[in-house]
Order: structure tokens, then sequence, then C-alpha cells
């Protein structure tokens, strides 16, 4: 009968939130009420609801709401693969440690390391700047609600800052590192020279 989204958010919202959360059983009032607080809707005939495992789109035109979340889930893979690449790179990093002084520290073991870890911090700030462009470039305010709402559901600017906080640790060690081997390189330099006078002596 083609309800109202009024109706059915009142008479279906127990339905739907057990939907959404893909829980067979009833779920108690109080997270029912929580999960439809979150429900976008626009015109009289539409409602999104949304949680972590599903959505609900209850509209005769879904086809853009429905790529906003395949969107949102390209996005959620992509924050993760980083984030996990970042952590992989950040606990290889951080177990090398400088070696001694000497003429060795001329050369440079990190040069590899350090590259890898700037390409990857590179990618993964492009990656976020792009994704929050891409937002900006909805164009309608009833998606970019539902981008919000939904990506507040699947926790975006959580892996984002996870990310950032990534990214300035592998900064932190870079700096720290790159000071070290600076010192042992002065050091070197200084025994170069005594050994030049001495043989030259």
């Amino acid at each position: 009968g083609r309800p109202d989204a009024e109706t059915v958010v009142r008479e279906h919202g127990a339905d739907l939130a057990r939907a959404i959360a893909l829980e067979p059983a009833p779920l108690a009032p109080a997270y029912v009420e929580e999960l439809l607080a979150d429900a976008v809707t626009y015109a009289p005939n539409d409602v999104v609801v949304s949680a972590w495992s599903a959505a609900v789109v209850y509209d005769p035109r879904y086809d853009d709401t429905v790529e906003v979340f395949e969107f949102l889930n390209v996005q959620l893979l992509e924050l993760r693969f980083h984030d996990r690449r970042l952590d992989r790179a950040l606990e290889h990093f951080g177990s090398l440690r400088p070696r001694r002084g000497g003429l060795g520290a001329f050369l440079n073991p990190y040069r590899q390391p350090v590259r890898e870890l700037a390409e990857l911090t590179i990618e993964s700030t492009l990656l976020s700047e792009r994704a929050a462009n891409a937002m900006k470039l909805l164009g309608d305010d009833y998606l970019a609600r539902v981008a919000r709402k939904a990506g507040a559901r699947l926790h975006l600017a959580d892996w984002a800052a996870s990310i950032r906080h990534s990214q300035e640790a592998v900064t932190r060690l870079y700096e720290t590192l790159s000071g070290q081997l600076a010192s042992q390189r002065g050091e070197a330099l200084e025994l170069a020279i005594v050994l030049l006078i001495v043989f030259e002596i």
C-alpha cells in the first residue's frame, strides 16, 4: 500500500532495527530508539536507517542512496587497509636500531624503510583528502546527510584519526633516527679527519 515513511518507522521500527542489526531476536526498546534516531528522511515517502552491519532504504528512487553506501564501504575498506599497512610498517620501523658509530655511519641503513614509510604516509593523507572532497562533491543535502549518519555508524572518523596517529608516530621515529644518524655521521667525520691527520704525520 506504499505507506509514508513516518508510518513505516512508527509501525515497523522494531523490525527495521532488528533488520539493520542482523538480529533475529527482539531488541531492547532503548536500542531500537537509538537506531531509529539516526533515520534520515527528505520527502514523505522516503527514509534511510543505517547501522554498522546493514541499512534499510525505503525510497522509490534509491539508486543514488545505494551508491553512497557503496562508496562508504569502499572508503572504510581503504582506511582499514592503510591503517594496517601503517601499523605493520611502524612495527618494522620501530624495531630498527641505529648502528654504532664509526665510518659505517656514512651508510644509511634506513633509506629504504624511510622511503616506504614516506610513501605510505603520502598515500594515506591523499586518501583522507580524497574521501573528504568526494563527500563535498555529493551536491545533495539529503545524500550528504545519509553519508554523514552512515559514516558515523561505520566510525570512519575514528579510522581516520588512527591513521593520523600512526603518521605522527612515524614522523617522530623518523626524526629521532635521523637525528641519531646525523650525530653518528658527525662522529664518523671527526674520526676520518683524525685518521687522515695520523696518516699524513
